[in-house]
């Protein structure tokens, strides 16, 4: 067991005792040493008997200084040691103090610099969230680091490992190239257009920047998709030429039939028909034009009423079936006995399916067959969804290629099959139209077999 070192006070206290001790011990010794000499002069014999006494007598008061003897010195040792154990105390306050004074303006310094590297990475993580929330690719690179964003990575196709890479750790042949590109347009015109190889093997048509950045060694460089900017343009310069080749045809039947009707007056009723015929081709033609810009502009309202499908289906139908009995073509409806109505613009409706019609007829050959067809969803388990009738419009005419009817819908594209084509403007407008009302349109076709359109709308609810 470890011995507790004793206080001052209590060494003071031992040392008095040992005083009170030894002096008591010498009274003693001198009383018995005056009773020996008296035994010596007057008593011989009570000497003699007295001698072996005093002798144990003597022996103990020896022994009893030598305890206390003992005792003062180690009281003696004790209090040395206690004098060093504070004077050592006082020493190690001392460094302490010291320590710490030196210690403080380091702690205060690394503090400081803990919150700086805090903030400098809340600023990085800062900083990639807005690079990766940018739309253009963007890559930095210099001489110890490489720092890439999300759209890089999907618009190039690699790994972020891989375009984090140094050209000499071994890069796939094509970025390796993509690279070398870029490199060569930071130190000529820093701009450019580049096809970028994807690993699937297709290629990105890219306009690409890539600046130095002074000072710091690195090389900044972004990444623009033009993909779609490059088929936005072709796709719109095929639809200025289709549109003003379609504008020319009924422009040059007007010119050619009121050359006609000069030259012969008597043929009046013909030549008016086919006027009329031209200018309603005209009139159709920039309908669609005014109608696709204002769903561009989004200033459409609609007139909302309860419409009857069977109702709208069957005025449609009838005022083409003069054309497709002229070309041997069977429209035929197949329409449910229960009414099925719609809250909707029925002017609009009638326009959705009047363009629908009017493409299956025209890509469907003279003796083919077209099908409008309307039927009620049925109800599904969840008593609370909205029930809906969906109208199909189906053709076995030419049909459309899988590029193409990806593409049916876009404000710019044109199918077009030998002689058949159009401004692609009426299923644009379409789409418009239904999703508008809250419904959907979806277009199945196979080349060679026929087209399905399909227009799904959600039925009013019944009155109470």
């Amino acid at each position: 067991m470890r011995m507790e070192p004793s206080s001052p006070s209590q060494d003071r206290t031992l040392l008095l005792l040992s005083l009170g001790a030894i002096l008591l011990g010498l009274l003693g010794c001198a009383w018995l040493l005056l009773t020996w000499l008296e035994a010596l002069a007057g008593q011989p014999d009570t000497a003699r008997a007295a001698s072996p006494q005093t002798a144990l007598l003597m022996l103990g008061v020896a022994a009893l200084l030598s305890v206390l003897l003992v005792g003062l010195a180690w009281a003696a040792v004790r209090r040395a040691a206690h004098d060093r154990r504070q004077a050592a105390a006082r020493e190690t306050s001392r460094l302490e103090a010291e320590i710490n004074a030196r210690l403080k303006p380091l702690q205060t310094q690394l503090e400081q610099a803990r919150t700086e590297l805090e903030q400098a990475r809340a600023e990085i993580d800062r900083l990639k969230t807005i690079l990766d929330g940018l739309s253009d690719g963007v890559l930095y690179a210099d001489e110890g680091a490489r720092i890439v964003n999300r759209a890089l990575v999907q618009l190039t196709g690699y790994g972020r490992d891989d375009l984090l890479r140094a050209p000499q750790d071994g890069l796939p042949e094509a970025l390796a190239a993509f690279y070398r590109s870029v490199a060569d347009l930071a130190a000529k015109d820093r701009q450019g257009w580049l096809k970028i190889r994807r690993p699937d093997g297709s290629e990105l048509d890219a306009r690409v920047v890539s600046t130095p950045l002074n000072g710091s060694g690195g090389l900044l460089t972004i990444v623009h998709d033009s993909t779609r900017e490059a088929r936005f343009e072709t796709s719109k310069q095929r639809f200025v030429s289709n549109a003003a080749h379609q504008l020319r045809t009924p422009i040059a039947n007007l010119k050619v039939r009121l050359y006609l009707l000069r030259k012969q007056p008597e043929k009046l009723d013909e030549h008016l028909t086919v006027l009329d015929q031209a200018v309603q081709r005209l009139n159709q033609l920039v309908e669609e034009m005014f109608d696709f810009s204002q769903f561009e502009r989004g200033s459409v309202l609609l007139d909302r009423q309860d419409v009857v499908l069977q109702e709208l289906v069957q005025e449609v139908v009838a005022s083409y079936r003069a054309r497709a009995e002229h070309r041997s073509i069977g429209l035929d409806c197949e329409l449910p006995e229960t009414p099925l109505m719609v809250y909707a613009d029925p002017k609009r409706l009638s326009q959705v399916l009047t363009n629908l019609v009017s493409n299956a007829l025209n890509h469907t050959r003279d003796g083919g067959r077209v099908l409008v067809r309307l039927q009620a969803d049925p109800i599904p388990d969840d008593p609370e969804a909205p029930r809906c009738a969906t109208l199909h419009v189906q053709d076995n005419g030419v049909g459309l290629a899988e590029d193409l009817l990806a593409q049916v819908f876009h404000p710019f594209a044109i199918p077009k099959h030998g002689d058949i084509g159009g401004t692609a403007l009426g299923l644009t407008i379409s789409k418009e139209i239904i999703e508008l009302h809250g419904g959907e349109i979806t277009a199945h076709s196979e080349l060679g077999k026929g087209t399905l359109f399909s227009v799904r709308l959600e039925l009013a609810a019944p009155a109470a």
